[in-house]
């Protein structure tokens, strides 16, 4: 029963857990003042037909000239008073430079609960075609639930962009789902190690070095997805499904893992207090109390919290190899109108060309999703980092993998810290539960 309590909370929360850490202080979720602005001229591919299951009903189009309605995240608003906010607002009035006969309509919505993007999706879907947005920036598990609910629109034949070469291997299958685009990725976000700097002091980038590190190193060691452990499992080259694609573990590289932070704990470096540590939050605060010197936590966070006297780089692996859990956002397709669909598809590829993905990158604190985008950093101290961050960056699993791995490998790393269990009856532990999560 407990497992199946976790495994539904971890369900719920890989719904929010790439959008928590966002290097914008959230507004009040609703809706904002509709920002209007008018729309770049691009040449786009003979589009396809949709779907026919996603095939809407004529629909009356209104009067004067096509609107673009465009719906974004709080964290995302262009009227903020952000450098990215700034940046974003800049990059839409060119497009309204360019397109003058089309106007454009931004509204801020929350990301959850009933006046939240999911929720009005639904209920536009539903209901009110007249009112649906053309355009929607979605984190990557919204994009997942949305699409396979028929909320998105496909984006096969309007564009080639994700043609092109120079796309991260994180971002391609951000916003694809089988053989269908639903978006163009516009932003990434990932796990990260945030470390005090001193003289001499270097990131811990082996799990050796990890246990030799004078002061501890933060996780949330009782967080129901358990993602750090997922990093560090994968690392350890252990398959989370079977050929069928079913969720699944492997002892032996779990047991690695648990040893290592067996090992830990023995050295102090992961004492048994970080099973009290839920979320992120709370492993940041154990940073800023100095009860830390080093935690794993998303790259977001790092520039969103601006700690001085600290330094962002990979996070630990068994070899040093860099490896690490990812998740994105992508401009999403949502017109009921085929018109107003190639306008929107104009738009998102205006919005993901290569100079403006970095440069508003760079403002935001997170991941471009194209390579060629660092060229337009100023901070040429921090893209080589960022550059192998990105690179080793993988999309974490979809939610009906993590939400059944993440309580199981939860509570055996709880139960080796508590010196519950050892590490080899702890992983057999979670093999089992993940093969009958009931």
């Amino acid at each position: 029963m407990i497992f199946l309590k976790k495994s539904i909370l971890a369900l719920v929360g890989l719904l929010l857990v790439g959008c928590s850490a966002l290097p914008f202080k959230p507004i009040e979720p609703g809706l904002s003042q509709a920002t209007t602005v008018a729309a770049p001229t691009h040449v786009l591919s003979t589009p396809q037909k949709v779907p026919q299951a996603l095939t809407p009903t004529t629909i009356p189009t209104p009067a004067g000239p096509p609107r673009l309605r465009v719906w974004v995240p709080p964290q995302f608003d262009p009227s903020a008073d952000t450098p990215a906010s700034k940046l974003l607002r800049q990059r839409l009035d060119e497009f309204s430079q360019r397109r003058p006969d089309v106007l454009i309509e931004v509204r801020v919505k929350g990301l959850d609960g009933p006046g939240g993007l999911y929720e009005s999706l639904v209920t536009s879907t539903a209901a009110a075609q007249l009112a649906m947005p053309d355009l929607v920036l979605l984190p990557h598990p919204i994009i997942q639930t949305a699409a396979v609910k028929g909320l998105l629109r496909p984006m096969n034949g309007l564009t080639n962009a994700l043609d092109d070469t120079d796309w991260y291997d994180y971002a391609r299958p951000l916003a694809s789902l089988q053989n269908s685009i639903f978006g163009l990725p516009f932003a990434g976000d990932a796990l990260t190690q945030v470390y005090r700097t001193g003289e001499n002091v270097q990131a811990n980038t082996t799990w050796q070095s990890v246990l030799e590190a004078e002061n501890p190193f933060a996780f949330p060691a009782a967080d129901p997805l358990a993602l750090f452990t997922l990093a560090m499992y994968q690392a350890a080259g252990g398959k989370i499904s079977d050929d069928q694609g079913k969720p699944m573990l492997e002892v032996d590289p779990l047991v690695k893992i648990l040893d290592f932070y067996k090992s830990g704990e023995e050295a102090t470096v992961m004492p048994s207090w970080l099973t009290q540590i839920q979320n992120d939050d709370q492993a940041w605060q154990a940073l800023r109390d100095n009860r830390a010197g080093a935690l794993a936590t998303w790259l977001s966070r790092f520039y969103q919290e601006g700690l001085g006297n600290s330094a962002v780089s990979e996070i630990p692996t068994p070899d040093g190899k860099p490896f690490t859990l990812s998740t994105g956002w992508a401009w999403t397709l949502t017109s009921p109108d085929s018109q107003r669909r190639q306008l929107a598809v104009q738009l998102a590829e205006f919005l993901t060309e290569s100079n403006f993905m970095g440069l508003w990158s760079e403002a935001a604190g997170m991941l471009p999703a194209r390579p060629s985008a660092f060229e337009a950093w100023q901070s040429a101290g921090e893209v080589a980092k960022l550059k192998a961050i990105a690179a080793s960056s993988h999309l974490y699993p979809p939610a009906e993998i993590s939400g059944i791995l993440g309580p199981a490998l939860e509570e055996a790393v709880v139960a080796v810290l508590k010196g519950q269990q050892g590490s080899l009856e702890a992983a057999q532990t979670a093999v089992k539960q993940v093969g009958s999560p009931k």
